[in-house]
């Protein structure tokens, strides 16, 4: 057997200094949504105020005309659908909930 002692890692049972604290407490702190590039684009997503509708149509005519929106994408038409929503999944873990 060797004789070689297992070292704890330095940081268990010791403070460590938060050093961002200070920027987070006076709003001075940059995040992810602060960022602003050349070129970028924001999105928004409207849900359906009715809790599990059914949707039969979109129309998104006034949406499209309004100035400065670049794409209408409702999830429907969406080659991405599967990724956007949450009732293509036929389970939710740790409840057993089946959507259809």
């Amino acid at each position: 057997m060797s004789d070689r002692s297992v070292q704890r890692p330095k940081s268990v049972g010791v403070d460590v200094p938060r050093v961002e604290v200070m920027e987070k407490l006076t709003g001075a702190a940059l995040y992810t949504g602060d960022l602003l590039l050349p070129g970028m684009l924001h999105a928004k997503l409207k849900k359906s105020p009715h809790a599990r509708a059914r949707i039969v149509s979109i129309d998104t005519s006034r949406a499209e005309a309004l100035p400065g929106v670049h794409a209408v994408l409702p999830v429907a038409s969406s080659t991405t659908a599967s990724a956007c929503t949450s009732s293509t999944r036929t389970s939710w873990p740790g409840r057993g909930t089946t959507l259809r």
